[in-house]
């Protein structure tokens, strides 16, 4: 550029651009604060907060792995409600502990989470077992109902979910099940912090626990890191569209948004979404434009230091999602 034409270099392009980047992080911002409030009030978080009392831990003795000697898995009850006193974990490494944790929200099956550590071949893929051995601090419970964690007096046909007892019993009181278990979450958090000294932390979970995943992502910053697998999708599409586990239902919460708006709230952590492309239950086009409106939320921020390409990732795998551990490590370890 010759002199004569040296300020006319000068454009106010970038400036606009910068603007509308600020002001939607703020609006987006400013509007999650109260999305926020209005999902824990419709999950039921208020009654729980209310009701919580100070963890009281009774310890068990630790699980003895034959086929894995190096990992050390210690049991213990958490009383975190009057009453209401669930199995947790912690799963370490004797041998090359990195210092790194994860919190693990189980999903549906037979066995519930203790089924990680003894059975293979499971479509969670025993992740805290997996985890472990690759040196991650692992912290886990039981959600309600799943496992053992149920409901014993309930007269049935025996056609039924333990979910559901579970969940039409509390939503008679204003609180649903996906509530209760991300409080589970949320107090097995600050145990890891008030006991383990954990400062950061990723959320990782698959079905059920994908929600409750999704859900604690959207209401709580301190975890820099979300993977939700097998239930990245649109409401219509999935819990909808067939017989659906009733744990699923959060009544009203359409005045938050569907799925991909309330995983957007999870910004600006890094997230890693996953998908089966046979699933029938989460339709893979479904998943497709849920993860397309999420990145295209990421994107729209501009999420500075973080480019959006490795913020958002998806593996999409044949047949029901499952947890990818070179993934995962992936979308944990990147900076």
């Amino acid at each position: 550029m010759d002199e004569a034409n040296a300020m006319a270099g000068y454009k106010l392009d970038g400036f606009f651009e910068f603007l509308s980047k600020e002001f939607l992080a703020e609006d987006f911002y400013r509007g999650r604060d109260k999305k926020r409030t209005d999902l824990s009030r419709l999950l039921g978080m208020d009654k729980l907060e209310r009701l919580g009392i100070p963890a009281n831990i009774t310890a068990h003795g630790p699980l003895i792995l034959e086929h894995e000697p190096d990992i050390t898995v210690e049991r213990f009850g958490m009383e975190i409600l009057p009453k209401f006193v669930m199995p947790a974990y912690a799963v370490r490494s004797a041998k090359n502990s990195t210092g790194k944790a994860v919190l693990y929200c189980h999903g549906h099956g037979a066995g519930g989470v203790a089924d990680c550590f003894v059975r293979k071949g499971q479509y969670h893929k025993n992740l805290p077992l997996a985890l472990a051995l690759r040196g991650y601090d692992v912290f886990t419970f039981e959600p309600a109902a799943f496992g053992n964690f149920t409901i014993e007096n309930f007269k049935s046909d025996g056609d039924y979910s333990p979910c559901y007892p579970l969940a039409t019993r509390l939503l008679l009181y204003g609180i649903t099940a996906a509530g209760l278990r991300v409080y589970q979450a949320r107090r097995v958090a600050d145990y890891m912090r008030e006991k383990y000294g954990v400062n950061e932390y990723a959320v990782a979970g698959i079905s059920g626990g994908g929600l409750v995943c999704m859900l604690y992502g959207a209401l709580y910053d301190d975890a820099y890191a979300n993977v939700i697998s097998c239930f990245s999708n649109l409401f219509e599409t999935s819990i909808m569209a067939i017989r659906h586990c009733v744990d699923n239902f959060i009544p009203d919460i359409f005045s938050v948004g569907d799925i991909p708006d309330i995983i957007a709230m999870n910004a600006p952590k890094k997230l890693l979404l996953q998908s089966g492309v046979n699933d029938p239950i989460f339709p893979i086009e479904a998943s497709k434009e849920s993860y397309a409106r999420v990145k295209g939320a990421y994107k729209a921020l501009g999420i500075e230091g973080i480019d959006w390409e490795t913020v958002i990732r998806r593996s999409v795998k044949p047949g029901f999602a499952e947890v990818n551990i070179r993934a995962f490590q992936s979308g944990y370890e990147r900076q």
